[in-house]
């Protein structure tokens, strides 16, 4: 379901927003276990009962006999994690395991069997056995220092030792330069309405800016006090240097927010860089009984070829003004002077900007009004954009309207809702019923179109009647849920 909602009026946003978060590379490791004992001994002795980890080092490489090359604990993402281990003697029963961590994720084990190698050599003092561990991943592991190896013998620990992923040598230095919380982003990647009060419904965004190296990853985890909200965990990794880029992370919990304090925390490289706190406030009242009897007995009108369905109270006036190719539908309350308007034409907008083509429309619509505003569009999160718009009538009782437009590009269908009413009443009679009319509508772009006529022109008339009267918004947002 999509949900339709109505901000407050945002100040001019200080941030962009760009890229869209994507989950961390799965990681599907490799093992070799290996081993190769010294040269075979010249003197005897009784088998050692039990196995003894005399080193264990991590390296780049390892020789032959499985000695280490250039030793360390650093490597890069694409690099193969090479592990050397020496146990002494020649030991013929035990188990050694190498064990690896992502955090406390664990992302591969390898047993050694020492029976498998040692069972026909006989024990001396001078000699020891070795045995080289890999790890190798499918796709480049995240940078971080949050690795380890355990290292067991018969299942128990005896060893760990921390290991490291470090960006390559061709990245960048990363870092967050800004970074702020709001309600909604624009079709320009700017956040809109920053705040750190939202309401139950709202979706809140993390909007920042920063350079990041290649192979970077960043991740905003969300709280509420020291528990972590499950399903809020979003990471984005880059595949590519990028200087004063945006970036942006959201997020609205199945079922809504409970009111309460919050805070999300975004990590840079597995590292926490900061921590942005917010609060969500109560749902707002009830609207007020003569507002909500506008919307009493609302019913589900569908469009004779199925092109469209949307919600609306029984006692508005239909005005239909569709053609063969458009559909073009009007509806005015009968109290509250509230417009809703439908048009969808066949028309593909291809390389287009939505946003733009949405504010030409309005603008063309409405702009010679007095007292003409409009909005950025603001991109939802179902790729179609909303612009609100705010003007006064030409009429005499000149009224201040306010609206909220939607567009959207489904195939080859171009879909507008318009939503109108007067502006001092506008948030009320938006959480009365306009958002439900707003919510209830579905386009289906398989069904056919009829007739065409000029749709938003159609709502400004230079003797308008109080039911065709330009009724303009405010800003307002959609949101996908």
């Amino acid at each position: 379901m999509r949900v339709r909602r109505h901000p407050r009026l945002a100040e001019t946003p200080t941030a962009e927003v760009a890229s869209q978060p994507s989950p961390v590379p799965s990681r599907e490791p490799t093992a070799r276990p290996t081993a190769a004992p010294t040269a075979a001994p010249t003197a005897t002795a009784t088998p050692q009962p039990a196995v003894t980890i005399v080193d264990a080092t991590f390296a780049r490489g390892l020789t032959a006999d499985f000695q280490p090359i250039d030793p360390g604990n650093t490597f890069q993402p694409g690099q193969t994690v090479h592990l050397a281990v020496t146990v002494q003697g020649r030991p013929v029963e035990g188990t050694v395991t190498a064990r690896y961590y992502f955090r406390d994720e664990q992302i591969l084990t390898t047993d050694f069997d020492m029976s498998e190698v040692n069972s026909d050599v006989l024990f001396t003092f001078d000699d020891n056995t070795f045995i080289g561990y890999t790890l190798t991943a499918t796709n480049p592991l995240p940078i971080s220092d949050n690795y380890r190896a355990d290292i067991l013998v018969d299942g128990t620990v005896v060893e760990t030792l921390p290991f490291s992923i470090v960006p390559p040598s061709e990245a960048i230095a990363s870092a967050i330069v800004t970074a702020t919380l709001a309600s909604g982003i624009d079709v320009a990647n700017n956040p809109l309405n920053q705040s750190s009060t939202f309401l139950p419904g709202d979706t809140v965004f993390l909007v920042g800016r920063g350079n990041f190296g290649i192979a970077s990853t960043l991740r905003a985890e969300w709280y509420r006090g020291i528990e972590q909200l499950e399903g809020g965990t979003r990471s984005l990794s880059l595949d590519e240097n990028l200087t004063n880029s945006t970036f942006y992370f959201n997020f609205l919990p199945e079922g809504g927010w409970q009111p309460g304090d919050y805070a999300v925390a975004l990590l840079l490289n597995d590292r926490e860089v900061g921590r942005y706190p917010f609060s969500i406030a109560e749902a707002s009242a009830m609207p007020p009984p003569e507002l909500a009897r506008a919307f009493v007995d609302t019913r589900l009108y569908e469009y004779p070829t199925g092109l469209f369905a949307i919600g609306i109270p029984q006692d508005w006036r239909l005005e239909d003004d569709s053609s063969a190719e458009s559909a073009n539908l009007t509806w005015t309350s009968s109290t509250n002077n509230m417009l809703v308007n439908v048009n969808i034409v066949q028309r593909s907008i291809g390389d287009t900007d939505l946003g733009s083509v949405l504010t030409q429309e309005i603008t063309a619509a409405f702009g010679r009004q007095p007292d003409f505003q409009i909005s950025s569009p603001q991109l939802q999160p179902d790729g179609s954009v909303l612009v609100g718009f705010r003007a006064r009538t030409d009429t005499a009782d000149s009224l201040l309207m306010q609206g909220n437009a939607y567009a959207e590009q489904l195939g080859d269908t171009f879909s507008v809702l318009v939503l109108i009413a007067p502006s001092d009443q506008f948030e009320a009679l938006w959480d009365a019923g306009l958002s439900g009319i707003a919510n209830s509508y579905t386009v289906d772009p398989t069904a056919r179109l009829r007739r065409r006529k000029p749709w938003l022109r159609a709502l400004v008339s230079s003797s308008p009647t109080p039911s065709r009267r330009v009724y303009l918004q405010s800003i307002c947002r959609k949101a996908g849920a």
